[in-house]
């Protein structure tokens, strides 16, 4: 019975994983509305703080396309637009925004010695 059971979960685990790699990877509309979806939740957007950071977020996107995502140029662009994005926010969004980011994208300790 035991086995049965291992057996029924092995073939549930590999189904899964088979979808997992099913999957195509988003659009960059679709992860700008995401994205914009979770700050519009978090931080209680208004219509127009949707639109200017959806298309802040739409030409960070554009900007970035052929740059390798760790680097410096991407760093750049990312802490610009980031900086854009909380010109758009009050006070205390660009507060919840920050403590957002930094969860999000925890420093990494200095390698160097």
């Amino acid at each position: 019975m035991a086995a049965l059971a291992v057996m029924c979960l092995q073939q549930v685990n590999a189904q899964q994983n088979d979808k997992r790699r099913e999957r195509k990877p988003l659009t960059t509309e679709q992860i700008v509305e995401r994205r914009v979806n979770q700050l519009t939740k978090s931080l209680e957007l208004s219509e127009d703080q949707v639109k200017k950071i959806t298309s802040l977020m739409e030409n960070f996107y554009k900007e970035t396309s052929g740059l390798q995502r760790n680097s410096e140029e991407m760093k750049t662009a990312r802490e610009k637009l980031n900086k854009d994005i909380e010109a758009v926010l009050t006070q205390d969004q660009a507060t919840k925004f920050k403590e957002l980011n930094m969860r999000q994208r925890p420093q990494k300790p200095n390698r160097s010695r």
